[in-house]
């Protein structure tokens, strides 16, 4: 019996080095090998480069602005919502070598002392969180100031303040506890953007117009009672002078 002839199948394409083909339907090629590659690198850049800012968020909320020493109380915070050393930035103005970044404290009546420590328990649920150095932790909802968590300051008050409690029970309920304040007297904490410190400046030069303007009424109205009880008194001795 004569034998078949054995079936010749097309000689398989050669494939370009880092190439690979998938599946039969005639000619659906993956995505190349290095292309891979390049994507994965792409994604542990951007990673890195994430966790590299939330670094430098935490080292924010637990550093002096202008020693990059640890915080230790007493603590101040400016109207920009940087956090310092009271005594570096006290040495600081004694010398006259503050950084012209920080021009806008003039003296230490330009920033307010943060309020101590927060109660035991939102510190351990913070150190819970895995914050375990941080300092302050929001009285309401226990969230860790630590750089990520967005905060306030209530100048009035130098309590700091999560967004979040903020924000669930609103202004007003925290009055007694926490104020009095007005809502333009919430100061944003350690703003990252150029547009996030470009807005508290803008807020810091309203406040400061609202608070000179207050103070001008201020004496205004006093000078006014002086004169007032000035007139009184001289109308009085004329009225007891004998005619």
């Amino acid at each position: 019996a004569s034998r078949l002839p054995r079936s010749r199948l097309p000689p398989r394409p050669r494939e370009a080095p880092g190439e690979d083909t998938m599946g039969c339907d005639g000619g659906v090629i993956a995505v190349k090998r290095k292309f891979m590659r390049q994507s994965n690198q792409g994604e542990s850049k951007e990673e890195e480069s994430e966790d590299a800012r939330r670094r430098a968020d935490r080292q924010r909320s637990s550093t002096c602005a202008i020693s990059s020493l640890p915080l230790a109380a007493p603590v101040v915070a400016c109207e920009l919502g940087l956090l310092y050393n009271k005594e570096a930035l006290l040495r600081a103005l004694l010398d006259k070598s503050l950084d012209a970044a920080f021009s806008h404290i003039r003296s230490l009546r330009d920033v307010r002392e943060v309020v101590g420590l927060p109660p035991a328990a939102p510190r351990a649920a913070a150190a819970a969180a895995g914050d375990a150095e941080v300092a302050y932790a929001c009285p309401v909802t226990t969230e860790p100031f630590n750089g990520t968590t967005p905060f306030v300051l209530v100048w009035t008050t130098g309590r700091l303040l999560s967004d979040k409690a903020v924000r669930l029970l609103g202004e007003e309920a925290l009055q007694a506890d926490y104020g009095p304040f007005a809502h333009g007297d919430l100061v944003r904490m350690l703003p990252g953007s150029d547009g996030d410190i470009a807005a508290q400046r803008a807020a810091m030069k309203e406040r400061r117009r609202a608070r000179a303007s207050a103070k001008k009424r201020k004496r205004a109205a006093g000078a006014g009672a002086a004169a007032a009880r000035e007139g009184e008194g001289k109308a009085a001795a004329e009225a007891e002078q004998p005619a």
